[in-house]
């Protein structure tokens, strides 16, 4: 089969810049629509974003399946975090958004807590087909002694080392994370390692000035993963409050094929219940930091214990997030256009 391509050229605007990216979307629309005037097409596969219903409306007038790819659900958590401030303008969205719901032949979205998120959006709960977010096969656990990271920066693997790697961005719960670092900064045999940046990152920094046992690493480059996914103890994902459902933590199937069981700051959800009935890791509610802070110091006496998690981490991961098995629910979702 032959791959076909049609570069689209938008001003860059600033990520800050909501109006000018909904405006930059609304001309994307328009632009496809016009190159679409001469291709023939069997089926249409479009991804989210701010403005898409007005693209899958224009779509349905081509009278071909459209398969609605859902990543990251609009308007979503950006109200409760504080980044939509209009009450009204979130429910006009939303509204929007409903409209690309009920037009699309089928979408796919990436967790049961995001398809509960649109199925209280009045998403018709025959369309949609629940695809995780996979993880390249390549990701895999290193051991310490052959794990440069660790020797590059003299870590101390004998220490209980809490680790968060990613994006400390807008869906990071700082005031949590701060305070669980904070109760903790006195326990010399458990260490925190932020590896990566982001817009609360000095937020960060200046919440946590007082902690001794907290390190701070900057970006690494990706083919680092492995080193960096398999010399921790715990991956923890401190989630915002009205995030879960709306995205989806991707470090999760990392750290997991490296055989790390996960600490989750997160509200009641499907998510939260996961690791406590598959036995790979913990999930602690917003109000709840002194139950977090009890697990750690109990891990921090009794490391060895730690062990019995690789197995079902990796099984897990393999099971539920890995590229083949994904995939093959992808190419499952194409069935419906020969119907």
């Amino acid at each position: 089969p032959l791959f076909y391509y049609h570069p689209i050229k938008l001003n860059i605007v600033k990520k800050t810049s909501y109006v000018t990216r909904y405006l930059n979307g609304l001309k994307f629309t328009k632009k496809v629509y016009n190159i679409l005037k001469g291709v023939d097409i069997d089926m249409f596969f479009v991804h989210s974003s701010p403005s898409i219903s007005f693209m899958i409306k224009r779509l349905k007038r081509k009278k071909k399946p459209i398969l609605y790819n859902i990543y990251d659900v609009f308007p979503g958590a950006a109200y409760e975090l504080g980044i939509l401030k209009s009450k009204f303008l979130n429910m006009i969205l939303k509204k929007i958004q409903r409209i690309g719901y009920k037009l699309a032949d089928k979408i796919i979205v990436m967790s049961e807590d995001m398809k509960n998120k649109l199925l209280f959006e009045k998403a018709n709960e025959e369309k949609i087909i629940v695809v995780h977010n996979w993880f390249d096969e390549k990701v895999s656990f290193i051991d310490n002694e052959q794990n440069l990271f660790v020797k590059e920066n003299n870590i101390n693997t004998n220490n209980l080392i809490i680790q968060f790697a990613g994006n400390i961005g807008q869906v990071f719960g700082l005031e949590e994370f701060s305070e669980l670092v904070m109760r903790l900064k006195d326990v010399k045999n458990v260490e925190f390692h932020i590896i990566g940046e982001g817009v609360k990152l000095n937020k960060l920094k200046e919440n946590v000035k007082d902690c001794k046992n907290i390190r701070f690493f900057g970006w690494q480059p990706q083919e680092r993963m492995n080193e960096i996914y398999s010399y921790c103890d715990f991956e923890i994902i401190p989630l915002h409050k009205g995030v879960i459902g709306n995205n989806v933590p991707s470090k999760v199937a990392l750290a997991m094929a490296c055989g790390k069981p996960v600490i989750n700051i997160v509200e009641k959800s499907n998510y939260y219940d996961m690791f406590k009935k598959y036995n790979i890791g913990f999930s602690f509610e917003h109000n709840d930091i002194e139950k977090a802070v009890e697990i750690i110091k109990y891990y921090s006496l009794n490391k060895n214990e730690l062990f019995s998690y690789k197995d079902k981490c990796i099984n897990f991961s393999y099971k539920e997030y890995s590229k083949e098995e994904n995939l093959n629910k992808l190419f499952e979702s194409f069935n419906f256009i020969e119907k």
